[in-house]
């Protein structure tokens, strides 16, 4: 876990998605919101000869939360896209979550349950040419897939940011979506009520409406134009509405 500290006694924690994706391509956007936080990138460590991977990701975020609580009064976590599904599911770890953990802000959270989650598969094929979708299925290198997908993630093909992937891991992806197949982590959100933020984008795959249910639990944000990656596209307007949730 990479710490970049300002002397803060609270800390942002950020959770990334994937899976198989490492917390690369969130540097360089978030740098200022150290003038009010000290901020904290988890890197998910990928044991994919492990029969329980869910379980050991789970525990190694448990792991990362209770040792920040050893250094801060107040944590806060920022989950984007499968990091949500690793909080959500992180969460039964954590009996009393909401004397640890000060505030949830998901970014384009991955949908509460399996049924939500292919349907916003589904809608992302949908954006993308057949040729697309065939080079993709027969490549081997996951951040040559990553160039191929990233101009149907963004809100504009035509305005594409800057975004770095130093990894992506095809055999964690493969074995974790093996490993979720069925999952409904809806039953976990009440742990969140009173302390939780949900940013959609109106051009993004996912889809609030996949995730119903996440209104009852917290406050909705709604970002036009954007798709998957808001905080890039649309940088100072989104750290702008992270300032606000964070102070």
């Amino acid at each position: 876990m990479k710490i970049i500290k300002n002397g803060y006694s609270r800390v942002l924690l950020f959770i990334h998605g994937g899976p198989g994706l490492d917390s690369s391509y969130f540097e360089g956007w978030f740098g200022k919101l150290n003038s009010l936080c000290d901020l904290a990138f988890y890197d998910q460590t990928y044991s994919c000869g492990s029969s329980n991977i869910l379980d050991d990701l789970c525990k190694e975020l448990h792991e990362n939360i209770i040792e920040l609580s050893n250094s801060y009064k107040k944590i806060m976590v920022f989950a984007h896209s499968w990091g949500a599904f690793l909080y959500l599911r992180s969460m039964a770890m954590l009996d009393n979550i909401k004397a640890i953990v000060d505030k949830s802000i998901f970014s384009n959270p991955m949908a509460t349950t399996w049924y939500g989650f292919n349907k916003a598969g589904n809608r992302l094929l949908g954006k993308m040419p057949k040729s697309i979708i065939d080079e993709i299925a027969s490549c081997a290198d996951g951040l040559r897939i990553m160039d191929l997908i990233l101009p149907y993630y963004v809100g504009s093909r035509e305005c594409i940011p800057d975004l770095t992937f130093a990894k992506y891991d095809l055999d964690a992806c493969n074995a974790i979506f093996a490993a979720m197949e069925g999952y409904d982590l809806s039953g976990s959100l009440y742990m969140l009520e009173g302390k939780a933020y949900f940013i959609y984008c109106e051009n993004d795959f996912e889809n609030a409406s996949d995730s119903y249910e996440l209104s009852h639990f917290g406050k909705v944000f709604f970002f036009k134009n954007a798709g998957h990656f808001p905080f890039a596209e649309y940088n100072s307007e989104f750290i702008a509405l992270l300032t606000s949730i964070i102070s």
